[in-house]
């Protein structure tokens, strides 16, 4: 009989044993794991996004010329400018929505808007006819 009592006691030892061995060994591998990442700054792709010089170049023979135009960060501006006249927006972020709508404000002439990128036309269009209006937009990437 003091044998079986000496086996109740080792069997629960024993099994508790096992599961604390067993939950050390699987923090000790996922602890690894975590170290091994911050270990590996090469395998963390950065990305840095590049800045577009925007410009919204309003031509035509209208006089005044009403636009509403997206600044590249997010906010809308609206209002009437004289015509040939341009907009220059800097550091634009890359990827940026970029849009532009203009409309002949006194009803007749024409209305030509183009959007340019770092230098070069990106988008452009014209209007003809009593109160011609255009619009243009678009996300701009540039992949280099």
């Amino acid at each position: 009989m003091q044998m079986n009592r000496k086996n109740y006691f080792i069997i629960p030892f024993v099994v508790c044993m096992l599961i604390f061995s067993i939950s050390c060994g699987s923090n000790r591998s996922s602890s690894a794991a975590v170290e091994k990442q911050e270990e590996s700054p090469e395998e963390v792709i950065s990305y840095q996004p590049k800045t577009l010089s925007v410009t919204y170049r309003i031509s035509g023979t209208a006089k005044n010329v009403a636009v509403t135009y997206n600044n590249g960060t997010g906010g809308i501006i609206q209002q009437v400018i004289r015509n040939n006249q341009s907009i220059y927006i800097q550091n634009v972020p890359n990827g940026s929505f970029l849009s532009i709508s203009a409309f002949s404000w006194e009803g007749v002439g024409i209305v030509k808007v183009d959007i340019i990128v770092n230098g070069k036309i990106w988008k452009t269009a014209t209007a003809r006819g009593s109160y011609g209006s255009v619009s243009l937009s678009g996300n701009y990437f540039k992949l280099d």
